[in-house]
């Protein structure tokens, strides 16, 4: 399969791979672990060579919660590396539908959230905030927002006026990944705006 990644331009060696990393049976002596390493090591050769009518499929891998969270994970790269708006639509009711911070539930969240932030671009970060889940007793895990906050760090242009606004929001989800985001991006100018909220519980 790493030979396979430098030919993958080829429509027969990426459809190849995507067929592999699609497979879920496991028929002996191939263990459900090596499986699992297979449909992995498929997905890491199709990396940048990912056409347009295979994205759907690798979406589908990617939220199917039977798939594992590895395989999960890299089909979600996958999808990313396509740079498709065209499933934004599909996308925006997954990242709002759970408030809850469960292991798989904040883990598929952090990906679909990162997900609209990659194909969506800085264009639509203020309506991403105003889309995070705010039911009541919401909980988000730390590496979650951290995740928010590198992924709009690495933005360009820069979304730093409305993460900026995000310091004085309602809601502390937007206010802790605007401090993590300054954290990283952040300047001497920023500092007034931080400092605000170092009386904040």
């Amino acid at each position: 399969f790493p030979a396979m990644h430098h030919l993958a331009d080829q429509n027969v060696v990426s459809d190849r791979l995507l067929e592999v990393a699609r497979n879920t049976t496991v028929t002996a002596p191939t263990t459900p672990a090596a499986a699992e390493t297979r449909r992995i090591t498929a997905l890491q050769a199709l990396e940048g060579h990912v056409r347009s009518e295979q994205v759907q499929p690798l979406l589908a891998m990617a939220l199917d919660a039977t798939t594992p969270t590895r395989v999960r994970d890299y089909a979600f790269d996958r999808v990313a590396d396509s740079r498709d708006r065209g499933v934004l639509p599909q996308l925006w009711p997954l990242a709002i539908q759970d408030g809850t911070a469960s292991a798989t539930s904040w883990r598929v969240r952090w990906r679909v959230g990162t997900l609209l932030l990659t194909l969506g671009g800085p264009e639509i970060v203020a309506e991403w905030f105003s889309r995070l889940p705010a039911v009541r007793d919401v909980r988000y895990a730390r590496e979650e927002l951290h995740g928010y906050a590198e992924r709009l760090a690495q933005m360009r242009p820069e979304p730093t006026a409305t993460v900026r606004a995000q310091l004085t929001s309602a809601d502390w989800w937007d206010q802790a990944i605007a401090l993590y985001y300054f954290e990283r991006v952040g300047t001497e100018s920023d500092l007034p705006a931080i400092q605000a909220l170092t009386s904040s519980a």
